[in-house]
């Protein structure tokens, strides 16, 4: 006996203007990796509960990831962090760099990007990982009837404060000298 998939439509568009989208069409017509790791690609790149990469929408980032869907399929699913280093360095065209402190240090050495712009470092990239990984995982169980995943302190992204639940700031100091921030940030100079 042959089982039917099911026909899922999304609704899009304002109370006077919709369109209603047939996403398992649109499903059959991407690349099986694209489809398997779209949730992951969401939540890593910004949703309503992570942030996304300054400067980088969701148009760049998809191009990265219609080319490396492989490269986030460890969001929601407790995966390594060097692939996601590695779609960082594609998005922020680096990507013969290793790591993202290499990225940044290579881009803040030419002396075109203000400090906003550059890639994140390894600190925030893990704690912001670790809140894409969670977020993708309560998607990945949404068919379930129970979603059994772990608060989202235990991630250690997050912490418990008297208001609720708080994003964790990175713990380090970028890895670019004091020196080179003050000649940057005070004088302005390149």
């Amino acid at each position: 006996m042959s089982t039917k998939a099911a026909e899922v439509r999304m609704i899009s568009g304002t109370a006077k203007k919709r369109k209603c989208y047939p996403m398992h069409a649109v499903s059959e017509r991407l690349a099986k990796p694209v489809v398997y790791n779209l949730l992951s690609f969401h939540a890593l790149t910004g949703c309503d509960s992570t942030s996304s990469f300054s400067g980088h929408g969701k148009k760049k980032c998809w191009k990265i990831f219609q080319n490396q869907p492989l490269l986030v399929n460890g969001i929601g699913r407790d995966g390594d962090l060097a692939p996601i280093e590695q779609f960082v360095g594609h998005l922020y065209g680096t990507p013969a760099q290793p790591t993202v402190e290499h990225a940044r240090l290579h881009l803040f050495g030419k002396g075109n990007k203000a400090l906003e712009m550059l890639p994140p470092t390894r600190d925030a990239l893990e704690l912001h990982a670790a809140r894409a990984n969670h977020q993708a995982k309560i998607w990945y169980k949404a068919d379930k009837e129970h979603i059994d995943v772990a608060s989202p302190t235990k991630t250690r992204a997050w912490k418990k404060e008297s208001r609720g639940i708080q994003a964790v700031w990175p713990r380090l100091p970028p890895p670019i000298p004091d020196a080179c921030l003050e000649l940057v940030t005070v004088h302005g100079c390149k």
